[in-house]
């Protein structure tokens, strides 16, 4: 269906409200506003999904904004650090007033009406701020014990949750956490109106195997995975070359050895590449990311950092090296290049894995639910 129309003094409501004009919202944000608030007329704890690249942030900061227009404090979650800064930076610039950093070496702010948090941090601290409103970035995180201890310091504020995937690798649903789900759109429809990019999608000729590996927690056993990943390291670079010589590109690797072994195939034959896992010191990750951001570095090889939160338009193609029976891993993996860019006709993805066969494509019909279902 159409998002209702928007008028035009709502708009112009919210851009007014932007303190830099920088994140101007869309019809359908406003749109997702509208019904986030309905909502709460009703519940207090509200998951709102929207499609990688939709802007799920500058959508639950123009939430916030409304929230802190009547003197009620704001507290956002998130549990990495690309996230937190993201979030952090957006929500000062849509309301034009400063955010305070609740994170491990960062000093404090405690007297701002908006702070941003690291989920590990203000669990460890146990120092939690009086809001009236927390928004739980990456929702579908949320079923853990730092999670469940943040929710039950807040028993009477309201709780806005946002994801692209509102399901679990391990199949638990979130009705523990969430009273109601708001969809808006499928991601064919953001396609069609541009706000994501069309795509190409390429099986590789050789492909990881997966046959008889044991799914554990939702996904496939890392160890027997890496065994099978090790044998198409060559194959990764010899399909860029084919396929997507020269463009920006993000590989999705199954560990840290294979990445790194990925990452010097493309160093070896002449290629800008870096690497970064969960173990790159925070001040060479936000290099790298920058660098890369600025084409200095052609490929980014990873292990589990850059599906979430990795907000880079520039992105042209997505190489997919890392097996997942996880749909919510897979649509995050995938996401990272449908943005739109200027020259960008459309992304590329090149899958080394049945990922695509198994999963579905970026844009099929997903029926998304609170409820659990079956693995």
């Amino acid at each position: 269906m159409e998002p209702e129309r928007i008028t035009t003094a709502e708009k112009q409501l919210y851009l007014n409200l932007t303190a830099e004009k920088k994140y101007p919202p869309r019809d359908y944000q406003l749109e997702a506003v509208r019904k986030v608030f309905e909502a709460f007329t009703k519940h207090r704890r509200v998951l709102l999904q929207l499609p990688t690249g939709t802007g799920k942030t500058p959508t639950f900061c123009y939430i916030a904004r409304k929230f802190l227009e009547q003197g009620e404090g704001v507290l956002v979650i998130a549990h990495r650090q690309e996230l937190i800064y993201q979030a952090r930076e957006k929500i000062e610039a849509i309301s034009g007033v400063p955010a305070g950093l609740i994170k491990a070496g960062k000093p404090v702010n405690p007297e701002y009406d908006i702070q941003v948090a690291s989920v590990q941090t203000l669990v460890k601290r146990k120092g939690f701020p009086d809001i009236s409103l927390l928004v739980v970035d990456e929702a579908h995180h949320a079923c853990t014990k730092s999670y469940d201890r943040i929710f039950e310091a807040y028993p009477n504020a309201y709780i806005l949750g946002v994801t692209a995937t509102p399901n679990r690798s391990d199949g638990q649903g979130l009705k523990n956490h969430f009273d109601e789900l708001i969809t808006l759109h499928q991601t064919q429809w953001f396609i069609e109106k541009g706000y994501l990019s069309p795509y190409k999608i390429f099986a590789s000729p050789k492909r990881i195997d997966t046959t008889g590996i044991k799914i554990t927690g939702g996904d496939y056993n890392l160890e027997k995975l890496s065994e099978q990943a090790s044998t198409i390291v060559g194959n990764v670079l010899e399909s860029w070359k084919k396929i997507a010589n020269n463009k920006q590109t993000v590989v999705f690797a199954v560990d840290v050895k294979n990445s790194m072994a990925i990452c010097q195939s493309f160093i070896d034959a002449g290629i800008s590449a870096a690497h970064l896992d969960g173990e790159t010191p925070p001040s060479l990750r936000r290099e790298i990311i920058n660098d890369f951001g600025k084409q200095k570095i052609k490929v980014l090889t990873n292990c589990g950092i850059v599906t979430e939160g990795f907000d880079c338009p520039a992105i042209e193609v997505v190489q997919v090296a890392r097996p997942t029976a996880s749909l919510v891993l897979w649509l995050q993996i995938v996401g990272r290049g449908l943005r739109p860019f200027p020259g960008k006709d459309s992304a590329i993805i090149i899958d080394h894995t049945y990922n695509s066969t198994t999963l579905g494509l970026p844009d099929e019909n997903f029926d998304w639910s609170l409820d659990p279902i079956s693995l």
